[in-house]
């Protein structure tokens, strides 16, 4: 008897642990803005980025507050300003240390598509920025 008593009383609280961690994470998934965290680029102009530096990925941070824009672009760290009203945002002063790089094609296809930008939209944990027409880049929030 004891034995079944002490079985319910794991199997209730294993539950009872697993049900608040799934809630606290979909509450988490509804509440992300820019300023969640780093986002992480993961698709760019329709090619998934795989050639990156796991230390090191390519990202971007959001300062909503003052409306300035800090990340990393592959080889150079970028920062710059942004202008966002409701779904609308417009990235501005985008600038960028200059250390020579061996492959800065992705960095220079990042930070063009960024000056492009015309619309965002937020979904789940991924950001995706969108000019006139097109879907340009998708990022995913850093989590851990």
């Amino acid at each position: 008897m004891r034995f079944i008593l002490y079985k319910a009383t794991l199997t209730t609280i294993f539950l009872l642990l697993f049900s608040c961690s799934v809630n606290n994470k979909k509450s988490y998934i509804n509440n992300v803005t820019l300023e969640s965290g780093k986002w992480i680029l993961i698709n760019l102009n329709s090619q998934e980025v795989i050639k990156q530096n796991a230390d090191r990925p390519i990202y971007l941070e959001f300062n909503v507050t003052d409306q300035k824009l800090t990340g990393f672009a592959g080889c150079n760290r970028l920062f710059g300003a942004f202008n966002s009203k409701g779904s609308a945002i417009a990235f501005s002063q985008i600038g960028s240390t200059k250390m020579i790089c061996p492959d800065a094609n992705i960095e220079t296809d990042f930070i063009s598509g960024l000056q492009q930008i015309t619309r965002y939209q937020i979904d789940g944990e991924k950001l995706l920025l969108y000019n006139r027409t097109n879907l340009l880049l998708t990022l995913r929030l850093l989590t851990d």
